[in-house]
């Protein structure tokens, strides 16, 4: 079995996605990230998950950055 952490709290889970515990909730809300209840005062997070979140929300925002360039580009010729 390995040494590394497999599951982190949600301040660390905070910081791996850069975002507040608000947007982290919201995140969970809509299915794009799992919270694993341990009781009723105690959630964890898979950090897998949240690397692979993280990852995912990155390109989603250069595409739809590359995408309004390519508008503004569009609508100044």
């Amino acid at each position: 079995m390995s040494n590394q952490k497999r599951l982190c709290d949600t301040r660390a889970a905070c910081e791996i996605l850069g975002c507040g515990p608000t947007h982290l909730w919201k995140l969970s809300n809509e299915g794009k990230l799992t919270p694993i209840r341990i009781s009723a005062r105690m959630t964890r997070y898979d950090i897998l998950e949240l690397n692979d979140l993280a990852d995912r929300l990155i390109a989603d925002a250069k595409t739809q950055n590359a995408a309004r360039v390519a508008a503004r580009q569009a609508q100044a010729a």
